[in-house]
């Protein structure tokens, strides 16, 4: 079988060598079974039922980077460098934090550059998160009553305002303490709602009402009250720059087959599904050929042993019709014209100087097409003056044979390249990307490499002339 894989060009690839991968693949399809689409009926990110926090989600990815944290310990794990601000969003768990899930927040709050907690909930289960970072901050677990009481809210960062609740629980400080402030007071019942809590510049807010961040009351016309005041706690939290990452719960919610729900007939459940959820669901089971591919074997098994007993010359014409089939995949022997491999050119650079005006101007927004133009021009300038590019790996060597130091070459060439791979899509680590600090940071480290080597990012003519010179 010929494979095209550009123009002008076409490999040969065995048919068995398709069949035999075809076949494993199907195989292991069948043994993993299909997938389970599972969703939560309570304020899961991932629920856009009118109990789910798909909205909050939204919201809040136009300004942040939001991870709904389906695992503690990967999220440990892919930031172990967390050299950002982290806040962590929790509304209305359902399900007991393991001490694993305690001690990877425990580590985000040693490691990351700031760290900042907000709690919505009316039930405990927050609480061992809250004793776990060190707060004296717990709820109560008691719903206050009656039901839709308002709180009156007032923050030190300048947010005041007023809240309706719905199922509320009282907020309190375990032992009095300078660093606790009430910031938020039920109406008629004068009972402490909300509190704001500095820990050593661990900043704690919580909130007895998880449902003030629900769909159905986002979505109200009161909903814009409770999302401010979300929205201005986490500005305040990140600070002035605004990088942060918010890492939203996602672990701790109970999670459900839609098909299973349907079918155990409870209408109030199925009214809190997303029929979204419940499609793909019902796809997912259905195309997957764990649920269509053994009756259909069963079905064609049973077709030919019905036909060999009718005619027993029906067995002799399937052996020729699998030999013909056979032949035609085994692959014979074809002469192929060898091809010259195609010569690498490099390209132009036009406007550089527009460009290194934009990296190095305060306040510009750096995206990754930046970073990857930025790591071209490198690349071009590297190559032109050692021999070597930046993915070659005697390219340290090289430039300490020129003088510089090794340690700073190896982390200069590691940087690079890990961040190149990540801007074009060939890996997906690190997960998380701050593409205004990576080059900026890429900048310095080029910097220097290169000022040893008589070129300077600061001054263009000797770098645009090398790069210029690399191109004809």
């Amino acid at each position: 079988m010929k494979v095209k894989v550009g123009k002008g060009k076409e490999v040969l690839v065995s048919g068995l060598l398709i069949l035999a991968l075809t076949t494993i693949g199907v195989i292991a399809l069948l043994e993993r079974g299909p997938p389970q689409v599972m969703t939560a009926p309570g304020a899961y990110p991932g629920n856009s039922g009118p109990l789910g926090t798909s909205v909050l989600y939204q919201e809040l990815k136009k300004n942040y980077t939001v991870i709904p944290v389906t695992s503690w310990g990967y999220v440990r794990q892919a930031l172990s460098l967390c050299n950002v601000s982290a806040v962590i969003l929790i509304v209305s768990p359902e399900t007991p934090y393991a001490d694993g899930d305690l001690e990877s927040i425990g580590y985000l709050r040693g490691s990351c550059a700031k760290f900042s907690l907000i709690v919505a909930d009316e039930g405990v289960e927050s609480n061992k998160v809250l004793e776990n970072v060190g707060s004296n901050l717990r709820v109560s677990g008691v719903i206050l009553q009656p039901h839709s009481l308002v709180a009156n809210m007032s923050t030190p960062w300048g947010w005041s305002g007023r809240i309706l609740l719905d199922k509320a629980s009282a907020v309190y400080p375990t032992q009095p303490s300078n660093d606790v402030e009430p910031i938020g007071f039920v109406e008629v019942l004068e009972t402490p709602i909300a509190y704001y809590e500095n820990i050593e510049g661990v900043e704690v807010v919580v909130i007895g009402d998880g449902s003030l961040f629900l769909n159905q009351v986002l979505e109200s016309n009161i909903g814009e009250y409770s999302l401010s005041f979300l929205k201005s706690t986490i500005s305040h939290m990140c600070g002035a720059t605004g990088e942060c990452v918010v890492l939203m719960e996602a672990s701790k919610y109970v999670g459900l087959d839609p098909i299973e729900v349907l079918r155990s007939g409870d209408r109030e459940l199925v009214r809190l599904l997303n029929i979204v959820d419940v499609m793909l669901s019902l796809l997912a089971k259905i195309l997957h050929p764990s649920v269509w591919l053994p009756p259909l074997l069963s079905l064609v098994d049973y077709s030919i042993r019905s036909l060999i007993e009718l005619n027993p010359y029906f067995k002799g014409f399937i052996a020729v019709v699998a030999a013909i089939i056979l032949s035609l995949m085994v692959p014979r022997e074809r002469r192929v014209k060898d091809a010259p491999l195609e010569d690498v050119t490099e390209v132009d650079w036009y406007g550089f100087g527009e460009f290194r005006r934009h990296l190095l101007s305060q306040g510009a927004k750096i995206t990754k097409q930046d970073f990857i133009t930025l790591y071209n021009m490198v690349n071009s300038t590297i190559k032109n003056l050692t021999g070597s590019s930046l993915e070659d790996p005697q390219l340290p060597q090289v430039l300490e044979m020129l003088g510089i130091n090794l340690e700073e070459a190896v982390r200069f060439k590691d940087f690079m390249v890990k961040y190149y791979r990540r801007a074009t899509g060939r890996t997906i680590w690190p997960p998380v990307v701050l593409w205004g600090r990576v080059t900026r940071k890429a900048i310095l480290l080029s910097e220097k490499i290169l000022e040893p080597l008589g070129v300077s990012m600061t001054t263009p003519s000797r770098l645009e002339l090398i790069i210029e010179r690399g191109s004809r």
